[in-house]
């Protein structure tokens, strides 16, 4: 073969082949903006905002019914209790419950929470101190778990009763059994 003809045939090879690509690019490119003219990308979750249930104040708790879990919180002696009867999982994913942390000496606060297993937040309703009534908390917003002081609380109830880290909300049932006979493990509280 000669050598010198293999050059002169390989530039018009390319020059058809450079032709038939670019050819065949632009009616491809021509249907992609037909069949899918632009637009905006829009998520999953773009067209569906979350939307907080509105939330009313339960009845005024009996004292008897609140139940006492094992805290492993370093650094306190208060003592974490749940309602049992109080604790659902509504439509909108908040797990809503009554929460009283109470002292050695028996002084306690009494809260009307909500729990978002999915973005590790707390939102507290209402408050009572003393007496027979609630105190609607104006103005509260979701707060993260991690956020100190009496968070830690809220996300040692995320942690070991109501939420799983790969499932999200436990279901109502499984709360309550956790509530009323104990948590299967522990996690390690950050």
């Amino acid at each position: 073969m000669n050598s010198s003809r293999f050059p002169s045939l390989a530039r018009p090879a390319a020059a058809v082949l450079a032709l038939l690509l670019a050819g065949g690019l632009a009616p491809a490119q021509a249907v992609d903006e037909d069949v899918y003219p632009q637009h905006e990308y829009v998520g999953p979750d773009d067209d569906d905002k979350w939307q907080e249930l509105e939330t009313r104040l339960p009845a005024f708790p009996d004292p008897g019914q609140f139940r006492a879990l094992p805290s492993q919180l370093p650094d306190t002696r208060l003592e974490i209790q749940l309602d049992p009867d109080s604790i659902r999982v509504d439509e909108d994913g908040v797990i809503r419950y009554l929460l009283r942390i109470q002292s050695p000496g028996g002084a306690g606060n009494l809260f009307y929470e909500g729990l978002r297993c999915e973005t590790g937040e707390y939102r507290t309703y209402a408050y009572a101190t003393s007496g027979d009534s609630w105190q609607r908390m104006r103005g509260a917003d979701w707060q993260g778990l991690n956020s100190g002081g009496t968070a830690r609380y809220r996300r040692f109830l995320h942690q070991h009763y109501f939420c799983e880290p790969t499932e999200g909300s436990l279901s109502v049932d499984e709360i309550r059994k956790r509530v009323r006979y104990g948590a299967p493990r522990f996690y390690d509280d950050p």
